[in-house]
C-alpha cells in the first residue's frame, strides 16, 4: 500500500500555533528585521541586525559551477582559458518545406523515368573565381585559396629536344 499522504502545509501550521498547555503571555512577538525583513523574537533581533549589516556590506564573489565542476580533469584547461564561455553559433534553420518539395521531385523523376534536375542550395556561396558552391565555412577557406591560385601565372614547361 502506498504511504499516506502528508500536508507539509498542515502540519507546519502546527508547529507554529501554541500548545493547549502554553499560556498567552508565553509567545512571543516577532519584530522584522529592516535589512532583510524576515522576522525574529526581540531578543534574537539584536544579534541578527549586526550579522546581517555587516553581511550585506559585503560583495559575494558569484560560484562558477563549470570551474568547480572541471576541476582535476582535462576540460579544465579549457575553462580557464575561457573557451567555454565563447558563444556557440547557432546553425541556420534549414526550411524543410523547400528540402520536402526537393525530394518529391525527385522521387516523381525516378518513378517516370526523368533526369531529376539539379538542386541549388541557396544556403551555399560561390566562388566567384572558379564558380564552384561550398558552405558558409568551407567557402571562407576555398576562396581565398582559389584566388591566390588563379593570380599565379600559369606555369609553362619547355621541352628540349633531344
Amino acid at each position: 500500500a502506498p504511504p499516506p499522504a502528508v500536508d507539509h502545509a498542515a502540519s507546519a501550521v502546527h508547529y507554529l500555533q501554541p500548545h493547549k498547555d502554553e499560556q498567552p503571555e508565553d509567545q512571543v512577538t516577532l519584530i522584522s528585521c529592516s535589512i532583510c525583513g524576515r522576522k525574529f523574537g526581540e531578543d534574537r533581533l539584536a544579534k541578527h541586525m549586526k550579522i546581517c549589516n555587516k553581511v550585506s556590506n559585503t560583495k559575494r564573489k558569484t560560484f562558477d559551477a563549470t570551474k568547480k565542476r572541471a576541476e582535476g580533469t582535462d576540460y579544465a584547461s579549457y575553462v580557464a582559458k575561457g573557451v567555454h564561455l565563447k558563444e556557440h553559433t547557432k546553425a541556420k534553420r534549414k526550411d524543410w518545406k523547400t528540402a520536402h518539395e526537393e525530394f518529391q521531385t525527385i522521387v516523381q523523376c525516378a518513378r517516370t523515368g526523368v533526369a531529376a534536375p539539379p538542386i541549388e542550395n541557396p544556403d551555399y556561396d560561390t566562388c566567384p573565381h572558379c564558380n564552384r558552391r561550398f558552405n558558409e565555412s568551407a567557402a571562407k577557406r576555398h576562396i581565398p585559396l582559389c584566388n591566390k591560385r588563379n593570380e599565379k601565372p600559369p606555369i609553362r614547361v619547355s621541352r628540349k629536344k633531344k
